[in-house]
């Protein structure tokens, strides 16, 4: 993952920065989209020696929110990734409400609060962290 310092929550990426990211050993991208266009992005992280999946990178459209779209990509991903690992989890940058209201609508809830310490370890802030309900 790195030690890249990451945009404010909210703000775009470079679709080269994205693009890239496809090319990291564990990185799945995935794509859901409205007839041909693109109006959500995700990526799945899968670690095979901690033998766990990170739902990543999730975004909508802005001009498509409020539909229910981030939901489905959620609940979608979190499928796509229980089915490699029992551990699935996903963080949130602390400001970014509407996300933590999408996740918990998919059914994710917050980590234990020793748990979030500890994956914060490094981190640029300190985020969210979820997992899937059982």
């Amino acid at each position: 993952m790195g030690d890249e310092r990451l945009p404010e929550a909210g703000q775009p990426r470079p679709a080269e920065q994205i693009r890239a990211r496809g090319g990291e050993d564990g990185v799945e991208q995935f794509g859901l989209y409205r007839d041909e266009r693109l109006v959500g992005y995700g990526e799945l992280w899968a670690d095979d020696g901690e033998a766990e999946v990170e739902l990543a990178r999730l975004i909508v459209d802005p001009g498509e929110r409020g539909q229910g779209l981030g939901q489905r990509l959620v609940t979608e991903l979190a499928g796509l990734a229980r089915a490699r690992y029992p551990r699935v989890f996903l963080r949130v940058h602390p400001g970014n409400i509407a996300a933590q209201r999408c996740y918990t609508a998919a059914g994710f809830t917050p980590v234990e609060p020793h748990q979030a310490a500890e994956w914060n370890v490094g981190q640029p802030v300190s985020y969210l962290w979820f997992s899937p309900g059982a």
